[in-house]
């Protein structure tokens, strides 16, 4: 059985070295040369996507994630929505930055996503069949995934997010969405998942 979920990066993390990257280093994302140079300034602290958030949600997951017995683990797949790094795989190895969606103008928000390519990449993610997708964002992550009429959910596909966040899950086929008020989303530590 396949399981996907797409989480989003926390402040929270890990590493907190004084010269994280920020977001005029993220400009240079686009030139694999440079951006790699930015990076190696921080080697010292470069770790999986997984193991650099330290944010509740994120901790919740990771604790369920790493407990899901299966003979196939490429059968299990988690993405992380970053304001950094775009839409990463949890393996992905990644260093401190200061960077979120929250707070963000909506065009330099939109902007900002379209430079990171998360609504190709996510719509690239939910294209891959699975038997179960998850989607666990807040407002902003929703908002940068830049979702339209047009996005076609081919998966059963769970949205878990806030009223707030339901006014940007759009799409057809096989998507609902479940609502988390904010005392629920606190008591399972669903932090994204708030409005």
């Amino acid at each position: 059985m396949k399981i996907t979920i797409i989480t989003s990066c926390t402040g929270q993390k890990k590493y907190h070295p004084e010269d994280q990257l920020q977001r005029s280093d993220f400009e240079q994302l686009h030139q694999p040369e440079v951006f790699r140079q930015l990076e190696a300034r921080l080697k010292d602290y470069q770790t999986p996507a997984q193991d650099l958030y330290t944010g509740q949600q994120h901790l919740r997951l990771m604790e369920g994630w790493r407990h899901l017995d299966t003979p196939d683990q490429a059968n299990l797949n988690l993405w992380i929505v970053s304001a950094g790094y775009g839409c990463i795989r949890d393996d992905r190895k990644i260093v401190p930055y200061e960077l979120t969606f929250q707070g963000m103008k909506a065009k330099d928000l939109q902007k900002w996503s379209e430079h990171l390519n998360i609504p190709t990449d996510f719509r690239k993610i939910i294209a891959e069949p699975a038997e179960l997708i998850l989607v666990l964002l807040g407002e902003p992550y929703l908002r940068a995934l830049a979702l339209d009429d047009d996005v076609l959910f081919h998966s059963p596909t769970l949205f878990l997010t806030s009223k707030g966040g339901q006014k940007f899950i759009k799409g057809s086929r096989q998507h609902k969405t479940i609502l988390l008020s904010n005392q629920e989303a606190n008591s399972h530590r669903l932090a994204a998942c708030r409005g």
